[in-house]
């Protein structure tokens, strides 16, 4: 009994019963046993143990509810065994019973998919926030910190902790200089040749990198300090702040914009682009929405673009060019970095330098981010020249629909602007979608490309992997082709589909319901990413059904229904035939 128990208080929504509740269904709990191609009607609340049940829209397998909602709603629904099913088998009298009793237990099954995937979301939070518990002083960003001899000068000392950018200087491991110390220098009237030992604090207050995160900010709270030195195997690696334990509960990515407003040179750049990965685990370890994750990381890349621009670019460039990026860091949707994906749209009258344009990409190369394969790069004059050229490739675009043209004015479609003056790329979108949004037959063929993609659901169930990119394109390029229909100029796709709302074409609560999809897409792509990139494999967008939790695959079960009516309600406004 006590096993039947533990079991079923574990499925969602069991576990917000009262232990009473709980034991009242155990008790009145029996075990059932049903053969492959048996046909079942809803006569009590089924949870499989093993096997697979089949709906005429949906499967269920191992810890999926079966028969909740019909008995609630009292239809009878003939359901099919395609895998031997052992199940436990809930009397529907107590059931019900319960479900009167527990108005929470009650919503969780006549509410709709947005409030489900809501929900179950909450409770992924919950396991998360025990993360932090036991979150380690490793899992920061360490600041490099220099070590200096007790007879060198004061100057030298600051010399070398600038040269660093070190926030602590060593004092052979006999004590600190911090800025507090440095402060004595003009407080005191301490002469800059004076040895550093004079204003150092004789003791070095440490913690182990396998420490946790509490620790460090118990003992920053006790001795009165703002930073501590961090050692592994005895040896200080680093230091950490309070400031950086304080962000880790709010946004560490204010810092590091003003890491890079201050960045002098391309080296300065580099070690800032290579702590994003950090900044994005401690984000997602944070429960963040992956979305709002996305939103942080692209704007951090676009300043980064900007800064770059500001090394290589002049002031004349800046008033005669709309630099871009495009692609999912257009639509402000890239996480885990990618390659690149720019461009410039050029002031027709302004004589440029190609080598310039190389230059840039030489550039972000030198900070991870790789060449577009398909080169759509800033360096490539395809995609790097005056407004007029680019004004007839769409023209040559629409005129001649081919998939390669198609996906080119999809990319372009997507394009933001990073540096320089917003108005050329600007006027190349009014004239696209005065040129484009009343051709239905353009349109269709545009939106067709839904369809090249199937959803990764077979006769039982989700198949064991999941291609995210395939599944989350459905999404993307279908919110595209309506923003195109429409003139929206708004590029991200939850933008997309809140417009697409406003203006009528889907209601409030589709909306909610492929927004929430969207999010949990993108969410168990970048844990899945972060997973292969902690493990240093290569990040890809293959998701092992066997990996994720239950809760996690009934909520990508529920995300693929809704694709999948995206999907229908775009083949049938733009009678592609497809269904």
């Amino acid at each position: 009994m006590q096993e039947i128990k533990e079991f079923i208080k574990a499925i969602p929504p069991f576990d917000l019963l009262t232990e009473e509740e709980i034991s009242l269904v155990t008790q009145n709990t029996d075990i059932s046993f049903y053969p492959v191609n048996e046909k079942i009607t809803p006569k009590n609340v089924l949870i499989i143990i093993k096997g697979k049940i089949k709906s005429e829209e949906d499967v269920f397998s191992t810890e999926d509810i079966v028969f909740a909602k019909e008995i609630i709603e009292n239809k009878t629904t003939e359901f099919e065994v395609i895998e031997e099913c052992l199940c436990y088998e809930i009397k529907r009298d107590v059931f019900l019973d319960v479900l009167e009793k527990n108005k929470k237990f009650k919503n969780y099954f006549l509410q709709d998919i947005a409030s489900k995937l809501q929900t179950l979301r909450k409770k992924t939070l919950e396991n998360q926030f025990s993360s932090f518990l036991s979150a380690r002083v490793k899992d920061l960003i360490l600041h490099p910190v220099v070590f200096v001899k007790e007879n060198e000068s004061i100057k030298s000392a600051v010399k070398k902790r600038e040269e660093k950018k070190a926030s602590l200087i060593i004092v052979e491991n006999k004590g600190v200089v911090t800025d507090s110390n440095l402060r004595k220098v003009i407080t005191e009237d301490i002469p800059t040749n004076s040895s550093v030992e004079k204003i150092m604090t004789p003791k070095i207050i440490t913690i182990e990198e396998e420490d946790f995160l509490f620790n460090a900010l118990l003992m920053m709270t006790k001795h009165n300090i703002k930073r501590l030195a961090v050692t592994s195997d005895d040896k200080i690696k680093g230091s950490i702040e309070q400031i950086d334990l304080l962000s880790y509960f709010s946004n560490h990515s204010y810092l590091i914009s003003v890491k890079i407003e201050k960045a002098k040179n391309i080296n300065d750049l580099k070690e800032i682009s290579n702590s994003l990965t950090d900044l994005i685990n401690l984000l997602f370890n944070k429960g963040l929405k992956a979305r709002y994750i996305a939103r942080i990381i692209s704007e951090l890349n676009r300043k980064i673009f900007a800064k770059v621009s500001e090394f290589v670019f002049d002031e004349e460039y800046y008033k005669n060019i709309s630099l871009i990026v495009m692609g999912s860091e257009g639509r402000g949707e890239q996480i885990i970095r990618t390659d690149q994906d720019n461009g410039a749209v050029i002031n027709d009258s302004f004589s440029y330098d190609m080598k310039k344009f190389e230059d840039f990409s030489e550039k972000l190369k030198i900070l991870g981010f790789p060449e577009c394969p398909g080169k759509v790069m800033v360096n490539n004059p395809f995609w790097s020249k005056h407004l007029k050229d680019f004004k007839n490739d769409i023209f040559t675009w629409t005129d001649t629909p081919t998939k390669e043209n198609m996906m080119n004015l999809a990319i372009l479609l997507d394009a933001n602007v990073v540096w320089g003056d917003e108005k050329y790329l600007n006027e190349l979108k009014n004239y696209l979608f005065e040129h484009i949004s009343d051709n239905a037959t353009l349109l269709s063929t545009f939106a067709s490309f839904v369809n090249q993609f199937e959803l990764p659901i077979g006769f039982l169930g989700l198949k064991e992997q999941v291609d995210m990119k395939k599944v989350r394109f459905i999404i993307v390029h279908g919110a595209r082709a309506f923003a195109l229909e429409h003139k929206i100029k708004k590029t991200s796709t939850v933008e997309r589909i809140k417009e697409l709302n406003n203006i009528g074409v889907i209601d409030r609560r589709f909306a909610t319901e492929l927004i929430e999809s969207f999010d949990v897409i993108l969410t168990l792509t970048l844990k899945e990413k972060l997973k292969q990139i902690n493990n240093k494999e290569k990040a890809t967008n293959i998701i092992n059904i066997k990996n994720l939790t239950k809760i996690e695959q009934d909520m990508l079960k529920d995300s693929i229904k809704v694709t999948n009516e995206f999907k229908k309600l775009i083949n049938h406004h733009y009678h592609l035939g497809v269904f």
